[in-house]
């Protein structure tokens, strides 16, 4: 803070001409200590046989997921159920799909072979169209199959629709669900947009989008999970440390996330 707005400009045109392909660090600082770096360091770590978990041995523990009920959000979900039982509430945009999936299409496996039936039996609609439906069919499904999964596990399960960018809403639930159940043992923060676009085309409002569904919700849960929290994880990805093309949105909310998660541990 203290630093001149020269000293600031001098070191970003340092830095910025320094283009040597592949060499130099990835993340670089400068204080009145002078100029630090931060890199990737190969490290082994110990585990202990079968793994550890933060919830063991705790009773019917009660853990609150972002990013619905569908890819790693399911994943983790429906680990956890099965090892440790307890209470679960996912938090996702979709609404909860109604009812079970139609029989024309409940036997067609995969993307391919719900294109196929439904071209067959939606005379007159586009294939944009088509496709779109395919794809809420096969989230539909993949969303009622994770709550069954953990069920099936021994657990409860509850499924929340709400935006995770409405930080208030999210943080009445935080409350709601302690409320409930008296305590709130996990917190996993795995919500994430992609709007992948080269920097001169990408909007304003999209970068928004992307960075504010990854970070504004683990600003808001890191402040309202109560101090017996166990654990809060915050899904991050390479890109925060390294970029990818494209992903100028999602390279910087992911690494906000890591620095949130250092500052906070």
């Amino acid at each position: 803070p203290e630093a001149t707005a020269a000293s600031i400009a001098g070191w970003l045109v340092a830095e910025l001409a320094d283009v040597s392909p592949g060499a130099g660090p990835q993340e670089v600082g400068h204080d009145a200590a002078g100029r630090w770096t931060l890199g990737a360091v190969e490290e082994t770590l110990a585990v202990p046989a079968g793994g550890a978990s933060p919830l063991d041995g705790v009773d019917a523990p009660v853990v609150l997921l972002t990013g619905g009920a569908r890819g790693i959000t399911s994943a983790m979900a429906v680990a956890l159920a099965q090892r440790h039982g307890g209470h679960y509430v996912l938090v996702g945009r979709s609404p909860l799909p109604e009812g079970e999936e139609d029989p024309a299409t409940a036997d067609a496996a995969d993307l391919n072979a719900l294109r196929r039936v439904m071209a067959e039996h939606s005379v007159g609609r586009s294939p944009r169209e088509i496709e779109a439906e395919a794809q809420r069919l096969l989230k539909a499904r993949e969303v009622r199959q994770t709550l069954a999964a953990i069920a099936d596990a021994g657990a409860t399960v509850r499924y929340v629709p709400l935006d995770a960018r409405d930080t208030d809403a999210l943080a009445a639930l935080v409350a709601e669900v302690v409320a409930t159940h008296g305590k709130l043992d996990g917190v996993v923060h795995a919500a994430g947009v992609l709007e992948d676009g080269f920097l001169l085309r990408k909007s304003q409002d999209a970068f928004e989008r992307v960075w504010d569904t990854k970070v504004a919700p683990a600003r808001a849960l890191a402040a309202a999970v109560p101090d017996s929290v166990r654990f809060v994880a915050f899904f991050g990805s390479v890109a925060g440390a390294f970029g990818n093309k494209g992903q100028v949105d999602y390279g910087a909310a992911n690494e906000a996330l890591d620095k949130l998660a250092f500052a906070l541990d």
